[in-house]
């Protein structure tokens, strides 16, 4: 027989009160010692840390020896300890501090990506800071809140929802950050121009598709840097890039071969094959 389970109100391990996000029931104390295990597994995952799992970061957290992301980075100077803690001899705690030390130079966007923020991944971290520059600037505009809003929906991709996540889990967590910020050098990442046929031109991406729309402008997107149509401009380009042709390159046809995908043509009526097929 089936048994009804009632859900948890409280956090089992902090004992704050738990709200109903969606399909998950979330603990807001961002002090919450299974927060912070999660968010040191999330930042040594993202940077490709393997030293440090579930277990270890228990003990990190229980012993005292870490309190925040930024203590990952002290361990060095407390390494007896370290070596202390169950199942870790000096070849094991060696091996930990040397892998944290390999992560000590990053790009600003892996640094935001690896700080585990809500909807703030590698793509959408990579797409805000190429429009601010460093920490001291993104942490200026939690202060102007508004105005922030309005710059970081500019970017494409980003909306008011992950615009306003951002500036929240800075401002929430802005003195552990920038704490981290100072163990940490960032360096310049690189900026490739990629140029192609397709550079600059406009796309609509309709019909049926293999893949997700989302899959398909990015691909698009990372390769060839295309503008895509602000609907309610309504100029002559936007118009254009409205209209989608297909054409199969197995059987030479356009409207009669019922099996023909394609998802994009540019504003100016010129076809680029993107992505096409017969399934026939």
């Amino acid at each position: 027989a089936r048994k009804k389970i009632s859900a948890p109100t409280t956090c089992p391990r902090c004992s704050t009160e738990l709200i109903v996000d969606g399909a998950f029931i979330r603990c807001t104390n961002i002090h919450c010692p299974s927060r912070l295990e999660r968010a040191i597994l999330y930042w040594c995952r993202k940077l490709g840390m393997d030293g440090i799992g579930e277990k270890l970061a228990e003990q990190l957290c229980s012993s005292g020896l870490v309190s925040s992301l930024a203590d990952l980075y002290r361990l060095e100077e407390r390494e007896r300890e370290l070596i202390g803690l169950e199942r870790m001899a000096k070849k094991s705690a060696s091996n930990v501090l040397e892998e944290l030390n390999s992560t000590r130079t990053m790009t600003f966007s892996t640094f935001i990506s690896a700080l585990g923020l809500p909807r703030i991944g590698p793509e959408i971290a990579t797409l805000v800071c190429s429009e601010v520059r460093d920490l001291e600037e993104l942490i200026q505009m939690t202060e102007d809140r508004e105005e922030a809003i309005r710059r970081l929906v500019s970017i494409d991709r980003v909306g008011e929802t992950v615009a306003t996540l951002l500036l929240d889990g800075i401002s929430e967590r802005k003195d552990a950050i920038i704490d981290l910020h100072d163990q940490i050098e960032i360096i310049q990442g690189e900026q490739p121009i990629r140029e192609g046929v397709l550079s600059g031109s406009t796309f609509c991406i309709t019909g049926t598709l293999s893949r997700p729309r989302k899959e398909i402008a990015l691909s698009i997107k990372a390769d060839y840097e295309p503008r895509y149509p602000d609907w309610g401009a309504g100029n002559d380009d936007t118009a254009m890039a409205c209209d989608v042709y297909a054409w199969c390159t197995v059987c030479a046809s356009s409207d009669s071969c019922a099996n023909v995908e394609m998802v994009a043509a540019t504003a100016m009526h010129d076809l680029y094959k993107l992505e096409n097929r017969c399934k026939s």
